[in-house]
């Protein structure tokens, strides 16, 4: 792994600190912390002493305490018919808090009179400390059924706030709780008071702009922030790793005794190689109390060569990576284009567009354009998608739209023009990439989407004359008939979005060169003429559980970077790799872990190897593959570089990697030295003996410069051939003559010539768990006969859709495989579940996946028997109940089978028919199914 990058542990120097502490409180995120743990809750009376509220009818102050306006006990509150015209609620915090402003819910606003009319706020330490820092005043307020009053603060801090409403006259109907009392507050004030009742430290680190992202040669500094419940002293240590797991750096650093407040701890890391970095930092507390804890932290941070260029240098550069703005900043492209990445894909519909009193707001829009445009020196490729309800066919498609209108249906041609061409016209002269759509074969007919291409394309045009316009397709049938019906009229380019079917698999198991050649193709061959290609998504999730947890960031790491070299060796025009941040809300879902940026805006390492990749290439030309041997791959790209007198020489960039293994190959380059740089930008330079390189290859790629002419003579012909390529499996099924009242027994000769279908698992027995599966079809249905082998059948204790628990078998069936989108189920895709055995004693058979759960397959007919070792079935599927009015003859469905056991005394065991565990959640991976 090119360990021998390192120049050894560099020193790591400490900014001294001394003398009193810094109460650094930057920008954070406002959060309630009026009902956060910890918090006491009491009223004052008239003389300002704490009281228990008996005169309010809530004695023991649950009003203020339960969380809740709306319940019983609120019916009772302060202000239900009372005489009290004040009341003053108290909020003791277990610690200093900073809050920003005050919120006031006034509920049930059916009246022009609301619940106070007037609230004085104070802050202090203490009941004798307390000062007033604002007041709110109740001129005039219109009836409303909700209304928020919001009161800002400035600066103030301190661990009690006292609110005193006053009223003018007593209301019949008002009540206020904690629900209504909302003090906003930055986060870290939250974890102050979680700290300070546990006894505990807490450090935290400031992120440096942009994303930690610093120049190379230069220090990385970091502001670490210390935070102790009582005072006493710290000791911190930090530990730098650089992306192979190696320490590169490390520092302690121990601080005098200081004041319970948070601290500032400087510390600069010197003489970091390029690359990504995770920062491992530990707080060592000691109180004066004799108390003891300690906090931990990890973060990352990036070393790159960093670039200040215009959009139209980038482009004259050779610059061809960006990437996919979801879930981004400007501060995280800010870091992509300091690295070099300039492209950028971005949304440019319906979604940045509203209206305010029946007039275009075009806000959200505007602000995209400067912060990425102007502001930033971006290259855009702008996704035209969807339209608003003015542009919406009522005569084709009925008065009140259906969910997801906006996708899935073709828009009025006038209406909509006009709202394209006033997009366009807000996009700066010096943008002129355009794509249409986004996935239009997830929802619209080939014929429909052509029709919303060529318009798309004319109204473009229209405004923007130089403008490269194409649509963005992909799977091959699809687009093949979006041809036919014109979709390119007019076209400049294709956008793909080329993700391996899975989203696991590597750029090389799943084809994406051939891939790529096949579009162009198929672009001579129904066009006479080819297209420029551009990729504005593609990409590998890092979540941290479920399915996809298995995909690490150094896989993600290593597949963005090599799908990025077979591109660019394919000619694609820009690479946009999705994409560029991620929420990380759900930890099991794939589509909040895509991102190069993290939720908290650091780097991932993937960010640094695209940067570095980029910077190796780019401007380059692809000379073609170098035959190294089997599973190797091996790309040689020619750049110019210039010299300091203007004459310029080829330099020739071999990258080497291979996929999922180690391999050993040797190189005789005919030269005496060559610059070996890893996946990260660290360089070493390589003296050659007796014309001899020897390398131990990974699947992370690496970059050989400072070859001759010589080596361009190993140059072949051809997309390189790899073992470990996934191809989608392919059936063919006959027709079948079946009664109308099924008998598997007496069925069984009809079955006995139909092609067999094994469903297995290599590490399962297949006497204790197997079967043979076989599909046909008649004008009305599509059968599937099961012969079972079980060594304990029948264990199903489960009905419903939890029958899956149990003995049972499941079909992936797609009625149209050529549209499947990776990774997901649609509206095409069905997944049958099936059992004999159910706890309610009969056969169960219905949809079981989230789309089609619950619909009627009343038509769907079952014969089940049970053998001594296992069990035989056939089951008739409606074509109806799968979109399919009459089925013909060539017609292409998709088909899986999936096989559940369970046994007594061992867990479930599920084995399927192309050996996955995806199927339940993934179309794209499905055999297709040919009738005849």
């Amino acid at each position: 792994m090119m360990k021998a990058f390192l120049k050894g542990v560099s020193a790591l120097s400490c900014a001294a600190f001394l003398g009193a502490c810094s109460c650094s409180l930057q920008a954070q995120t406002l959060v309630n912390i009026a009902n956060a743990p910890g918090v006491k809750y009491s009223y004052l009376d008239e003389k300002g002493n704490r009281t228990d509220g008996s005169v309010y009818k809530d004695k023991d102050c649950k009003l203020l305490s339960d969380g809740s306006s709306e319940n019983s006990s609120a019916i009772a509150s302060a202000y239900r018919a009372q005489k009290a015209k004040t009341v003053s609620v108290l909020f003791e915090f277990p610690a200093r808090i900073h809050p920003a402003s005050l919120e006031f819910e006034w509920m049930w606003g059916h009246n022009p009179k609301q619940w106070f009319d007037r609230a004085v706020i104070s802050i202090g330490d203490n009941l004798n400390s307390l000062k007033t820092v604002a007041s709110y005043n109740h001129i005039d307020r219109v009836k409303s059924n909700s209304v928020t009053i919001k009161v800002p603060l400035e600066k103030v801090e301190g661990s009690m706030v006292l609110v005193t409403f006053s009223q003018d006259a007593a209301a019949d109907v008002y009540q206020f709780g904690i629900g209504d009392i909302r003090i906003m507050a930055p986060e870290g004030d939250l974890q102050a008071m979680k700290l300070a009742s546990e006894k505990r430290p807490h450090l935290r680190v400031d992120r440096e702009y942009p994303c930690n992202i610093f120049e190379l040669g230069k220090d990385a500094k970091l502001r670490f922030h210390a935070l102790a419940p009582l005072k006493g002293t710290f000791v911190l240590k930090a530990n730098v790793y650089n992306y192979y797991g190696d320490l590169s750096d490390t520092a302690e650093i121990s601080l005098p005794a200081i004041a319970a407040s948070e601290t500032e701890i400087p510390l600069s890391f010197k003489a970091l190689e390029p690359g990504y970095y995770s920062v491992e930092a530990v707080l060592e507390w000691r109180g004066e109390d004799g108390g003891k804890a300690e906090d931990r932290l990890n973060t990352s941070i990036g070393m790159a060569k960093t670039f200040k260029r215009s959009a139209a240098e980038a482009l004259e550069e050779g610059c061809r990576f960006g990437i996919q703005t979801n879930f981004g900043s400007p501060e995280s492209f800010e870091a992509c284009t300091v690295l070099g990445l300039q492209w950028f894909r971005a949304l440019l519909c319906y979604g940045l567009f509203a209206e305010k009193n029946g007039q275009e707001d075009w806000t959200r829009l505007d602000t995209l354009i400067s912060e990425y445009c102007v502001k930033r020196p971006g290259i855009g490729l702008f996704e035209i998608k969807t339209f608003p309800l003015s542009c919406y066919d009522s005569e084709r498609y009925g008065k009140e739209p259906v969910k997801s209108w906006v996708t899935n249906t073709v828009p009025l041609k006038e209406p909509y023009q006009k709202f394209i061409r006033e997009q366009i016209k807000r996009v700066p002269a010096n943008q002129k990439y355009f794509e249409v759509w986004n996935e239009p074969w997830d929802g619209l007919k080939p014929e429909d989407f052509a029709k919303i291409s060529v318009w798309t394309t004319e109204a473009i045009k229209q405004v923007r004359p130089n403008a490269v316009v194409g649509p963005n397709l992909g799977p091959g049938a699809y687009t093949s008939k979006a041809i036919d019906a014109g979709a390119f009229a007019g076209a400049d380019m294709m956008t793909v979005h080329p993700y391996s079917d899975d989203f696991r698999s590597s750029p090389e198991a799943a084809g994406l060169r051939e891939r790529i050649r096949g579009l162009h193709q198929l672009f001579k061959e129904k066009l006479g003429r080819d297209l420029p290609l551009y990729v504005t998504e593609i990409g590998w999730p890092t979540p941290p559980e479920g399915p996809f947890s298995g995909n690490s960031e150094k896989l993600q790491a290593r597949y963005i970077v090599r799908s990025s070299l077979a591109l660019y060796a394919e000619d694609v025009k820009a690479v946009m790799p999705y994409c560029l941040g991620q929420s990380e809300k759900d930890k099991n879902e794939k589509e909040h872990f895509f991102g190069f940026v993290r939720n908290d805006m650091t780097p991932k390492p993937v960010l640094l190897a695209y940067a570095n990749m980029a910077r190796m290439i780019d401007g380059s030309e692809f000379a073609g593959d170098v035959n190294l041997g089997k599973d190797v791959g091996a790309m040689l790209f020619k750049k110019k570089k210039k010299s300091f007198f203007g004459s310029s020489t080829i330099e020739r960039i071999l990258v080497l990697y291979t996929d999922n293994a180690e391999k050993s190959v040797l190189l005789r380059p005919g030269v005496s030295q060559l610059t070996v740089t890893d996946i990260m930008g660290r360089e070493k330079t390589v003296d050659l003996k007796e014309n001899r390189l020897s390398l131990r290859l990974s699947d992370d790629p690496i970059y050989i410069s400072g070859f001759d002419g010589e080596i361009d003579k190993l140059i072949v012909s051809g997309v390189p051939q790899w073992s470990n390529v996934y191809k989608r499996g392919e059936r063919k099924i006959s027709g079948i003559k079946l009664p109308e009242k099924l008998n598997v027994e007496s069925d069984l000769a009809v079955w006995k010539s139909a092609s067999e279908i094994k469903v297995s698992a290599k590490e399962i027995k297949e006497n204790d768990a197997s079967a043979i599966v076989k599909a046909a079809w008649d004008e009305k249905y599509l059968y599937f006969f099961m012969d079972v082998t079980d060594d304990q059948p029948g264990i199903n204790g489960h009905s419903g859709y939890d029958l899956w628990r149990g003995d049972a078998i499941e079909f992936f069936i797609s009625s149209n495989p050529d549209v499947a989108v990776p990774g997901f189920l649609k509206q095409n895709d069905y997944q049958l579940l099936f059992s004999p055995f159910s706890s309610k004693g009969s056969p169960e058979a219905f949809f079981s996946d989230a789309i089609h759960r619950g619909q009627d397959i009343s038509g769907i007919k079952y014969s089940v028997k049970q053998k001594d070792k296992g069990w035989i079935a056939e089951i008739a599927v409606p074509f109806k109940s799968l979109g399919i009015e009459k089925p013909s003859k060539s017609m292409r469905l998709g088909m899986e089978a999936a096989l559940d056991d369970l046994d007594q005394k061992e867990a479930r065991v599920q084995m399927s028919s192309n050996g996955r565990h995806d199927n339940a959640f993934n179309a794209a991976v499905w055999s297709v199914l040919i009738l005849e």
